[in-house]
């Protein structure tokens, strides 16, 4: 099972990958956001999806529908295309530069 700061880091670092390539702040700050909501949840998000589903998801303090579905094909598959598709468009010079120091 991933747990809830697994998937807050998979946010943080899409943020930290859009900032790298110089997009919007906005959409790297709901990203943001999202994680802190998740690292907060006092019981595993994955109870919420299997509960509640996406909607259920949806719900939550500052995770909108495209968050949801990104967390929800997380918690199925393991994996984030979306994050995939970040991580393979930087410029090799420029992934380097948004590695934490």
């Amino acid at each position: 099972m991933l747990e809830n700061e697994q998937i807050a880091d998979r946010l943080r670092e899409a943020a930290s990958l859009l900032e790298a390539q110089g997009a919007n702040p906005y959409r790297a700050g709901v990203y943001r956001k999202a994680a802190d909501t998740i690292t907060r949840l006092t019981r595993p998000v994955r109870e919420t999806f299997d509960a509640e589903g996406v909607a259920g998801l949806d719900a939550l303090p500052h995770i909108g529908k495209g968050i949801a579905a990104a967390v929800a094909e997380i918690l199925i598959t393991g994996r984030w295309n979306q994050l995939e598709r970040l991580r393979g468009t930087l410029e090799p010079a420029r992934l380097f530069q948004s590695a934490p120091v």
